[in-house]
């Protein structure tokens, strides 16, 4: 089961790595409609979490990541099922490839944001979002 962690986490962390590096190489010159104006891919920067909020928190927020991955690596040492195994694999490599922008980038996190209608996603929150799903029982 740690193989499959392994494999989820370095896929979903090589997936944020490659749609952040297109995402400033390819949208720093504006906005790419996709359809019209329903799904337009956009570059945002965002020093702080979710939508933001706790842009004064960045250190704070950078050392939370590290506890998380801390925290997902020490419960690795127990998984006997293959959905929790993909669930903190997509957590690990969501939160790795946020630390990893907060350490190299600047202002903050970049990365892009598909517009559909209302809706907002990123690479990252997508990973970590679904790894929030679980599917079995105790680690």
């Amino acid at each position: 089961m740690k193989l499959v962690l392994v494999a989820v986490a370095l896929t979903a962390y090589v997936v944020d790595l490659v749609t952040k590096h297109l995402a400033v190489t390819r949208l720093a010159d504006g906005d790419i409609p996709v359809f019209g104006d329903w799904f337009v891919l956009h570059l945002t920067r965002n020093p702080g979490a979710a939508f933001s909020t706790g842009t004064r928190y960045t250190l704070a927020l950078s050392c939370l990541a590290v506890v998380a991955i801390l925290v997902v690596l020490w419960m690795s040492r127990k998984i006997g099922d293959r959905w929790w195994a993909v669930g903190l694999g997509l957590l690990l490599g969501g939160v790795a490839g946020n630390f990893t922008d907060r350490l190299f980038r600047e202002p903050g996190r970049s990365g892009w944001v598909a517009s559909m209608s209302s809706s907002l996603s990123d690479a990252p929150r997508a990973a970590c979002m679904s790894g929030t799903v679980w599917h079995g029982e105790t680690p």
